[in-house]
Formats: structure tokens, C-alpha cells, sequence
């Protein structure tokens, strides 16, 4: 923990608390007017516009794969980037599930979750090398990947020289 952050939380850390598990619920998937939702209000992640228009992009290419998940009060607590991309690309209804068997603590508690859990993986450079070349041969298309010109270019450093065009003409580079 940072200094700045023990001068602001000067308490010892709790002890963990027991959490019931949850009630098993089965999720339903329900079609919802993207101009009815609502991201829960105390969601603490941002999304720069850089990566909403990759979301766009990714869902123009393959829909709306991934359903917004909504807490018992219909707000969103997974999925607030998903929702402006959404609307950046022109849907007027989105899959949803709610979790509406969650406290509103629990609520708050997997938003926060969700958001950090998602930052812990990295990718293994040569397997994700292989699906790229394996999806530029394929004559899809790169940018709907989420990957930068830049990453692209340095994923593309590491290829064979037969491997490389391929995956140079699928993203669009020179």
C-alpha cells in the first residue's frame, strides 16, 4: 500500500469477512433499451474514448456478445463501457442479466471486483502471435481486435517473415 494511501485509510485492514454465497439464481438474459439504462453511480472505473471506439468497432464486427450486468435497482455494475460503445455504435437494445439476489453491498463489492479482476491477465506473446496470424489468414479484419497500430506493429516485430504481411494486410498497415 502506497504512503498516500495509509495516510488515508490509517486503520489496520479488517479481518475477512464471511460473505453467505450467493443464492443460486438462474441468469436470465433479457433484451433492454440502451436508452433506458443506467451505470450504477458510484462505479469507479473510467473509459477513455480511445477505447470506447475499440469497443464499438469490436461489437459492429462481431454484436453484442457480452450482456450488461445489472444489480437489483437495474443499474449497471458490469459493462458501463459496453454500454457507450454500444451507443457509439448504433445499438437500440442490449442483452442484460440481473443479479438481483446480491445485497447492495454485494453489488457494489462484485462492480469493484469485476473492474480489477479483468486488469490481472496478460496475454502469452506467442500464442497471441498465432491467433493473429491464424485471423489475418483467415481475411478477417485486425481492428476489431482492440489492438492499437502501435501493438500491432510490435506484436509483428517478433513474426517470421512469411507470417508478418499477412497479419500487416489484415490491420490495414503498410
Amino acid at each position: 500500500m502506497s504512503k498516500r494511501a495509509k495516510d488515508v485509510f490509517p486503520m489496520p485492514a479488517p479481518a475477512p469477512v464471511a460473505i453467505a454465497a450467493p443464492q443460486r439464481a438462474e441468469l436470465r438474459t433479457r433484451m433492454r433499451a440502451v436508452a433506458g439504462l443506467r451505470v450504477h453511480p458510484m462505479n469507479p472505473n473510467r473509459h477513455p474514448p480511445e477505447q470506447i471506439e475499440r469497443l464499438a468497432s469490436a461489437m459492429r464486427e462481431f454484436g453484442f456478445a457480452v450482456p450488461l450486468v445489472l444489480d437489483g435497482d437495474g443499474q449497471i455494475i458490469s459493462g458501463a463501457g459496453r454500454l457507450e460503445a454500444a451507443k457509439v455504435a448504433g445499438f437500440v437494445k442490449v442483452p442484460t442479466v440481473e443479479l438481483a439476489h446480491l445485497s447492495k453491498e454485494q453489488a457494489r463489492a462484485f462492480m469493484v471486483a469485476d473492474n480489477k479482476l479483468a486488469r490481472l491477465s496478460d496475454f502469452d506473446e506467442e500464442a497471441l502471435q498465432r491467433e493473429l496470424v491464424a485471423i489475418a489468414g483467415a481475411g478477417l479484419a485486425t481492428p476489431a481486435l482492440g489492438f492499437s497500430d502501435a501493438e500491432l506493429a510490435e506484436l509483428m516485430r517478433g513474426l517470421d517473415a512469411a507470417a508478418a504481411p499477412a497479419l500487416a494486410a489484415a490491420s490495414g498497415q503498410p
